[in-house]
């Protein structure tokens, strides 16, 4: 039999209007498209339909002009999981040495979650957390953004029927408070702690995204509450935040997943 006999028309086509749009960075006007790849345009039209349905294709809605969509780009920034920590360590080392504070990086676990790595700020004192060292998620900064990002039945998962258990006098131990804590994480898209899991320890934590969407890792940094105080963390929260989304981009994450209010998974250290 001939290879061609296996080949489906309508696959075919995609493929080959994706490889014209990769190929030519100006839009493309329907009578473009139809004449260079010689397709009838109600049949190129439907085509496109489903494929900006699938975010694969773009329409400009003022010169209705086609282009790449950002799943289509997506496939191409695509990283191996693997290299999430050769992805993280520059913007680990610029977030070290421009805020002053050691910055973690942290994975989500089934019960609690673990710090991976860290880059220790260049200061006589400062915050470290031992590599491999776990941390739960109903406390302290990179657990909470974790956590408030999960969906709601990995989150009463992870959680469990267990106590939420009291580390010092600041930690979360109301089910009903901790709702209302990760809320305002998800509104704001990235999490504080002041002396939850220790005291006169403070974090601001923020979610890091895979190709998928799906949570892969935490940002986060640490330091003594006199030094990393509330009035400091509107600012540096934000800039965390640009950093976790830079690097969720390298992995491949939607656009769609960065905005704060879509966040929905996890976080540690």
């Amino acid at each position: 039999m001939r290879n061609d006999e296996f080949r489906l028309q309508t696959v075919d086509r995609a493929l080959t209007l994706l490889s014209h749009l990769n190929e030519n960075d100006a839009p493309r006007q329907l009578r473009e498209l139809a004449a260079a790849l010689g397709l009838d345009k109600a049949v190129l039209h439907r085509l496109l339909r489903t494929m900006i349905g699938h975010a694969y294709v773009v329409q400009d809605p003022v010169t209705a002009a086609y282009r790449l969509g950002p799943r289509a780009h997506a496939l191409g920034r695509r990283r191996d999981p693997a290299d999430l920590f050769a992805v993280a360590r520059e913007p680990m080392r610029d977030l070290a040495r421009e805020t002053g504070f050691s910055t973690f990086l942290t994975l989500p676990l089934a019960r609690d979650t673990v710090c991976v790595d860290r880059v220790e700020a260049q200061t006589t004192v400062r915050v470290s957390y031992e590599i491999g060292r776990r941390l739960p998620y109903h406390a302290g900064a990179p657990g909470k953004a974790l956590l408030a990002h999960f969906t709601p039945q990995r989150r009463s998962s992870t959680l469990g029927n267990r106590l939420l258990e009291r580390f010092t006098a600041a930690s979360i131990v109301s089910r009903t408070d901790l709702e209302s804590e990760l809320e305002r994480i998800r509104r704001n898209g990235y999490a504080t702690s002041t002396g939850e899991i220790e005291d006169n320890i403070s974090g601001i934590g923020a979610l890091i995204r895979d190709g998928n969407g799906e949570a892969a890792a935490a940002l986060s940094i640490s330091g003594l509450t006199a030094v990393l105080h509330e009035t400091l963390f509107p600012v540096l929260g934000v800039r965390l935040l640009r950093a976790a989304q830079s690097i969720s981009r390298e992995l491949g994450a939607p656009p769609d997943a960065e905005s704060p209010s879509t966040f929905e998974k996890e976080m540690p250290c």
